[in-house]
């Protein structure tokens, strides 16, 4: 949800959504813009059952966590912040021929190594012979 606070529908969607997931974790975002924090706007919580005057009741508590990325999350996100428009591109245009051209690679690269799976397997079942130069 979106806010600075928790809202009573929220809690209403989170008991939905504990129907079907036994441990939803709930995300709140603040999109008020802060120029002092630097801290992501959000929050995460959990649910925890407590006895109110007699009557369990779901509660929220807030959750600690921390953003972790790999190093290819971080190698991607580079790139992406590096198309600058050019002419009369825009960047949304520029970030689609982009993306457009990295998926054409990765297509590419995945019927490549295929290929290269296919003659592996066919020569260990023994329907070709090996190919020790084919295999370096």
């Amino acid at each position: 949800s979106t806010g600075d606070k928790i809202q009573e529908n929220d809690l209403q969607t989170h008991k939905t959504i504990s129907e079907i997931n036994e441990s939803p974790v709930f995300l709140l975002l603040d999109p008020t813009i802060s120029a002092a924090n630097r801290d992501l706007p959000i929050k995460l919580y959990e649910t925890e059952m407590h006895v109110i005057e007699g009557i369990p009741s779901q509660i929220f508590v807030q959750a600690k966590y921390t953003v972790d990325s790999l190093e290819a999350e971080r190698i991607a996100v580079d790139q992406v912040a590096r198309i600058v428009p050019s002419g009369k591109a825009s960047s949304t245009e520029q970030l689609s021929s982009h993306m457009t051209g990295m998926q054409n690679a990765i297509k590419m690269l995945r019927m490549r190594i295929s290929t290269i799976l296919g003659v592996v397997k066919q020569m260990k079942e023994g329907k070709i012979p090996y190919d020790h130069g084919l295999l370096r």
